[in-house]
């Protein structure tokens, strides 16, 4: 027993000699990495993760919150197999809008209207948005400024050809390695990490010219929410708040996460619920202005959809047809949607843990959004053949 006891004492003070060395080393990042994920009984973050993060408020404060007139209706289920699929993809919100009216809503156990998850890239349209209203107030010159007039500290090459636009559409030429399950990657450690300002200006140059190739890259984002931060003096939860939340009538305070020194992770992490996150849909499907509120110029508005850089990505939107149906939609890994069909005046959000198996190869698009939009675009255009609406 003696000595069992002596080396279990040994054991420990090996752990808490080498959790020591982590922690002042450049893996760091790691301690929290593990807790957040491992420790918790996941291989990595998840929807429900804002409760391992500090998070700033994006506050509600509309005087009259706009609850969306509701006409639910079964007619709006899914079907049985788009049911499946959403099961198995383990979702856990749906809900169908059709002409600003709530069509129908779903949750799984544990979750409700109110349950704010994590959007992950999502919040990508969403700095997006901000970066196009700085411009519009002024405080931004346009898509064309130069990041460096804002970042002068940003290495690299070519990074004083780097344009706020071509972060927007992701062809910022930026030596990042987008991988989501690399401990030691880039991703991890932005996501993890203690100072993102820190990582980007220290080990994140401006590689390759920017402008010329498409290439999904988290940074690109953060770059663009740092920009519009050092423009505006003022953080984005505080712009959110003002620019997006209130004017849109949101009913619920939404969390945006923040690293160690509180700033926002821009690129993700804005974390609402499936009710507030059409808000943003609703917003662009009528081109920029909605509940009574002028958020952006008709013609930027459209511009997010203008495949520049590739044929399924506008600015910082994704974008396919399915069945000749042209669609958009803001996309976070694990499978978060918010999905806006023109041609319907509908807007679908979908959250859940689980992307699932791929649809369309060619148009890099999941099958539950490439099955939700033929579904409601078919039942909407049945049923308002069906009711005159």
């Amino acid at each position: 027993m003696r000595k069992f006891i002596k080396r279990l004492v040994y054991v420990i003070l090996g752990v808490a000699l080498l959790l020591w060395f982590v922690s002042l080393s450049p893996l760091d990042y790691l301690l929290k990495g593990v807790y957040a994920t491992y420790l918790q009984g996941e291989n990595s973050a998840t929807i429900d993760d804002r409760a391992y993060f500090e998070t700033k408020i994006v506050r509600a404060d509309a005087v009259r919150p706009r609850a969306f007139d509701e006409q639910i209706s079964e007619e709006f289920a899914p079907s049985p197999e788009l049911r499946a699929l959403l099961d198995e993809t383990e979702s856990v919100a749906l809900t169908v809008f059709h002409q600003d009216e709530l069509k129908y809503e779903w949750y799984a156990e544990g979750y409700s209207r109110t349950s704010r998850t994590n959007s992950f890239s999502m919040a990508k349209t969403i700095t997006a948005i901000l970066a196009e209203m700085a411009i519009e107030n002024g405080d931004l010159k346009g898509w064309n400024q130069k990041v460096v007039e804002l970042l002068p500290e940003l290495k690299g090459e070519y990074a004083e050809q780097l344009t706020i636009g071509d972060l927007s559409l992701m062809r910022g030429g930026l030596d990042w390695d987008e991988h989501y399950t690399n401990a030691f990657g880039i991703t991890a450690r932005a996501y993890y990490g203690e100072s993102i300002y820190a990582l980007l200006m220290e080990d994140v140059p401006i590689s390759t010219p920017p402008g010329s190739e498409f290439n999904y890259q988290s940074g690109a984002t953060q770059l663009m929410g740092l920009c519009v931060q050092r423009a505006t003096g003022r953080s984005l939860s505080e712009l959110a708040s003002e620019w997006i939340w209130t004017p849109a009538g949101a009913q619920d305070d939404a969390e945006w996460h923040v690293d160690d020194t509180g700033q926002e992770l821009c690129y993700c992490c804005f974390n609402s619920n499936a009710i507030d996150f059409a808000r943003i849909g609703h917003i662009l499907l009528h081109d920029g202005t909605w509940n009574n509120h002028l958020f952006m110029d008709s013609a930027a508005a459209k511009s997010f959809f203008e495949p520049l850089s590739t044929p399924y990505y506008g600015r910082s939107i994704w974008m396919a047809t399915v069945d000749g149906i042209s669609f958009s939609y803001l996309r976070g890994i694990n499978g978060q949607y918010i999905i806006i069909i023109p041609e319907y005046d509908a807007v679908i959000v979908r959250l859940g843990h689980q992307v699932g198996p791929r649809g369309d190869e060619e148009q890099n698009l999941p099958k539950v959004v490439q099955d939700l939009v033929a579904y409601y675009s078919a039942k909407i255009g049945e049923t308002t053949t069906d009711t005159g609406w």
